[in-house]
């Protein structure tokens, strides 16, 4: 099976933003945040067999080290809108909503949801 599209969007944000930490599957966070921590997974897959496609939900979490501070404020949404911008860059990937969420009871973050129409691997060929 080719590449999934989660791994291809996290490997464009690694490329672009080289100080985060980037995965490519949901994990918990460690301790100690000390840089922007991103993780893309896949949360559903919705079969269109009248368009022989399947359409992926993803989800971004974009993570912010700092907390408390108007300093950590801009530095989540600089981290937010170079995210999106990687995202943007792929043609195959849409994103929809990006919503402010807690995580680990301290740190800042967003939720990002994103989709993707590609052609369905599972279809059995003629």
């Amino acid at each position: 099976m080719a590449e999934a599209i989660r791994q291809m969007v996290a490997d464009k944000i690694k490329a672009d933003n080289a100080g985060f930490i980037v995965k490519a599957f949901p994990v918990s966070l460690p301790e100690a945040l000390t840089k922007v921590y991103v993780s893309v997974y896949r949360e559903t897959l919705t079969n269109a067999p009248q368009l022989a496609a399947v359409t992926e939900s993803l989800k971004i979490v974009v993570i912010g080290p700092k907390i408390g501070t108007d300093v950590a404020e801009n530095e989540l949404e600089d981290a937010l809108d170079a995210v999106l911008r990687s995202v943007q860059a792929l043609n195959y990937i849409q994103w929809s909503t990006a919503e402010r969420a807690t995580f680990s009871d301290k740190y800042q973050g967003y939720e990002i949801n994103l989709t993707a129409n590609t052609e369905n691997p599972y279809k059995a060929s003629a």
